[in-house]
């Protein structure tokens, strides 16, 4: 067996191994978030009312761990494998995954009334300082790579500690909130992920604007499926921005 059929496999292992830890934990994270809601109807202010403990944290945080970790692998051995970047290049896309989340996680914490937005335009940013060093599919993987570090780091810093029951009230609302912000990353971050497959799409000289749209029509989606208020606008919008993404990439 040759070197090249050696990393082919290599490639297809963690690929499989990447896909079924993200759907366990992806499936996990959902079905708690939903069991939250209907415990919160009836005791809002009971941390014990989500019926999840530390060792549910423990079981949400191995799963994330070991996506995001396959994840990871699978972004290096893209750079080394494509031969599209060298040692250096592929270290600062590690970094920028770092660099992502605590960026992310201080804004939020720092600065709520302004994160909205200013999170908009941090992503806008990324995509243009990225698409200058390279474009095509490694773009949409490494963003698919940041939103999915973004998820991780919730879940390990910010979600699992509250539900172990490790802090008070305002660990909880924090919890709360990074829940709510997973739940709207998982679909653009799969879609990110399936993207980069066809190079139509991410390959296009309009690939980074239809990226950003992209992001934005599958967080609509998300909000159709799971909100609870202007489910109508919502799929009214995914459809127009899917119409906006066929054109751009045909040109």
């Amino acid at each position: 067996m040759d070197w090249q059929a050696g990393y082919d496999w290599l490639h297809l292992v963690l690929r499989w191994f990447h896909v079924m830890a993200a759907v366990s934990w992806i499936g996990s994270s959902l079905y708690f978030l939903y069991l939250g809601r209907l415990a919160a109807r009836s005791e809002p202010d009971s941390v014990e009312a989500y019926g999840l403990s530390e060792p549910t944290a423990r079981w949400l945080k191995r799963e994330a761990a070991l996506a995001w970790l396959s994840g990871v692998l699978l972004l290096v051995l893209l750079y080394f494998g494509a031969g599209v970047a060298d040692l250096l290049q592929g270290l600062a896309a590690v970094a920028l995954l770092a660099a992502g989340w605590f960026v992310y996680d201080r804004l939020w914490r720092a600065r709520p009334a302004v994160a909205g937005p200013a999170s908009v335009v941090l992503l806008i940013l990324v995509v243009w300082g990225l698409s200058l060093a390279h474009g095509g599919r490694l773009l949409y993987v490494e963003l698919g790579a940041l939103l999915g570090t973004l998820m991780a780091g919730n879940v390990w810093y910010r979600i699992a500690p509250a539900l172990a029951a490790q802090g008070g009230e305002a660990v909880w609302t924090l919890a709360r909130e990074r829940s709510a912000h997973n739940n709207y990353l998982v679909f653009p971050t799969v879609a990110l992920m399936v993207s980069n497959h066809v190079p139509g799409v991410s390959a296009s000289a309009l690939g980074p604007a239809v990226l950003v749209l992209l992001i934005v029509a599958f967080v609509a989606a998300r909000h159709g499926v799971a909100g609870r208020s202007a489910r109508r606008w919502a799929f009214g919008g995914v459809l127009a921005l899917l119409v906006a993404m066929i054109v751009m990439s045909g040109r």
